[in-house]
């Protein structure tokens, strides 16, 4: 055969395989779309206005033994308790950002390991912490710590 046509036909040949990488990349960009957007719709900055949530995790910090972080949202107040004592006071959200002041709180002694929980926790959560909904999850992190919470069932209280 002549070269020439050999040349033509691999250059035929060639661009019938065009439309199958276009169709292909095509379906993978539709994919990567899905992917993305449940990712970016089950991480929500919709905040609780109410309900009670408990530690799923804790990433970056040790809790003191046998304790469990629990979280009460009633509308602009948010009520925690860390083991020992039960604080209480404003929440706001500002962006992705949650900020709450602690007004009041229990005097229970407790052990050292608690009581240190109880002002570290007050103590972070006065900072701000970033938050967001995963789906029925709400995470908290700052200063390397995050903290999972799920919705709390009858054993978390």
């Amino acid at each position: 055969m002549d070269t020439n046509l050999e040349t033509a036909l691999a250059l035929v040949n060639r661009h019938r395989r065009w439309p199958w990488f276009i169709a292909g990349g095509a379906v993978v960009a539709a994919i990567a779309g899905v992917v993305v957007w449940r990712q970016v719709t089950s991480r929500s900055s919709v905040i609780p206005t109410s309900g009670t949530y408990a530690s799923d995790e804790v990433e970056g910090r040790e809790l003191a033994d046998g304790t469990k972080l629990r979280f009460t949202f009633l509308d602009d107040q948010m009520h925690v308790f860390a083991g020992g004592n039960n604080m209480g006071g404003s929440v706001a959200i500002i962006g992705s950002k949650l900020f709450w002041s602690e007004e009041a709180s229990t005097e229970v002694g407790c052990l050292p390991a608690i009581a240190l929980q109880d002002t570290w926790l007050s103590g972070w959560l006065n900072s701000g912490v970033d938050v967001f909904r995963d789906h029925k999850r709400l995470v908290l992190s700052a200063q390397g710590v995050r903290v999972v919470l799920k919705p709390a069932t009858d054993a978390d209280l």
